[in-house]
């Protein structure tokens, strides 16, 4: 018994103080992911978003969204897309907020719904996300891959579209 307590002290103590913060960084990281998942599948679920667990996968995010179902639920019509479910849905939630939030007002402004999913997206996916919302325009754009969509929220258009990050210089 002693043996067995003394086996135990001596591996704490042969762990270094950075392993130990490592460990426990690592159990808040897992449970924080943890309640995000849980927060996304009730915010989902009155939404009519499909959502599947898959075990094993070593991904961020462990669901996976239908987005057409998604789009059809918020009055989303989806015209040119190159980009991922999850990122679609996220989008096609900012801009319905967006769209209802100007709403409001009874003074609709198509620069401040443009700002608000920019911002999303850019605090979420990084910078250099470009948002383009009216009624009529024309474009011609090149954007990373995968980060490009082209929708409808009712009469409004929203094209929403990354460019490349500039390198950063080397001091």
């Amino acid at each position: 018994m002693e043996k067995q307590e003394k086996q135990k002290k001596n591996s704490k103590e042969g762990t270094s103080a950075s392993q130990r913060v490592m460990m426990l960084m690592t159990r808040r990281n897992h449970a924080a992911r943890k309640a995000c998942r849980q927060e996304e599948r009730d915010a989902n679920a009155g939404a009519g978003v499909r959502m599947s667990v898959t075990q094993g996968r070593k991904s961020l995010s462990q669901l996976e969204f239908n987005a057409a179902s998604v789009a059809a639920f918020l009055g989303v019509k989806v015209m040119a897309a190159d980009m991922p479910d999850y990122m679609q849905v996220h989008a096609f939630r900012c801009a319905r907020r967006a769209y209802d939030d100007v709403h409001i007002d009874n003074k609709f402004s198509s620069k401040k719904m443009a700002h608000d999913i920019k911002k999303e997206f850019d605090k979420v996916y990084g910078v250099t996300w470009h948002c383009v919302v009216g009624t009529s325009y024309g474009s011609f754009v090149t954007h990373s891959t995968g980060c490009f969509l082209y929708f409808s929220v009712e009469k409004m258009l929203v094209m929403l579209f990354r460019t490349k990050t500039p390198a950063m210089a080397s001091s």
